[in-house]
């Protein structure tokens, strides 16, 4: 088999794989693209409003946020729960689009998830990424780095269930040690990986038969 058509076959493989695991809008525009576009890079469409172009993160309004998991919180002014952070969101500055931060959250409790993402779409407004606390992905420690791959792990789940297509996973910096750039990349592959594990499960499988000297590495490189 051609490396081209390799490809191809492995695009079109990860592209189902990843199109059950998507939510219907994003999956429909990633499923029907191409390999020839899929090899070009992604395809959005972008909204013509200028407003909804952007989104609000909760970390500027930390000082407001209850949670105990917030250190930043300050007693002198008034407190709000992250669930109503998108209803403030859409009154005050008529943004809808969303980015909580999982220091923000009051709770995991699936329950508590659910009322976050009800309360979201009753604003008419939606989560676009979920800030996640730093990891140390590059600690000499293997036991902290494997902390930090559980906790990304946690949250990518987390983040299905609060209806977010993406999290954006901050780097942790451990005291005296200088950062170790393919360290902290290898861990970080290591944690999305698994993460998708139930997804890619036959991906992986289609890639040791037909890519057998490249294996996970060329789907990796591929992803």
């Amino acid at each position: 088999m051609s490396d081209s058509s390799r490809r191809q076959f492995m695009l079109s493989a990860v592209r189902a794989a990843l199109a059950a695991a998507l939510p219907r809008p994003l999956a429909t525009g990633f499923a029907t693209r191409s390999p020839q576009d899929a090899l070009q890079g992604p395809h959005l469409e972008f909204p013509t409003g200028p407003r909804d172009r952007l989104a609000l993160t909760s970390w500027p309004f930390r000082e407001f946020i209850d949670s105990p998991h917030n250190p930043y919180r300050n007693r002198q002014k008034p407190g709000m729960d992250v669930k109503e952070f998108a209803a403030m969101a859409a009154k005050e500055f008529g943004i809808h689009n969303i980015c909580a931060l999982a220091a923000h959250f009051h709770s995991t409790e699936s329950e508590y998830l659910d009322a976050f993402r009800a309360a979201v779409q009753q604003a008419g407004s939606r989560i676009v990424d979920l800030g996640l606390g730093g990891g140390s992905f590059w600690d000499p420690d293997k036991s902290k780095r494997q902390a930090a791959v559980e906790y990304g792990q946690h949250w990518i789940d987390l983040a299905v269930q609060l209806g977010s297509p993406s999290i954006r996973q901050h780097l942790g910096a451990p005291r005296g040690v200088k950062p170790d750039v393919d360290l902290a990349s290898g861990t970080l592959v290591l944690c999305l990986i698994s993460s998708f594990t139930k997804s890619l499960d036959f991906v992986q499988d289609v890639g040791r038969r037909c890519c057998p000297d490249e294996g996970l590495g060329f789907l990796v490189v591929l992803l």
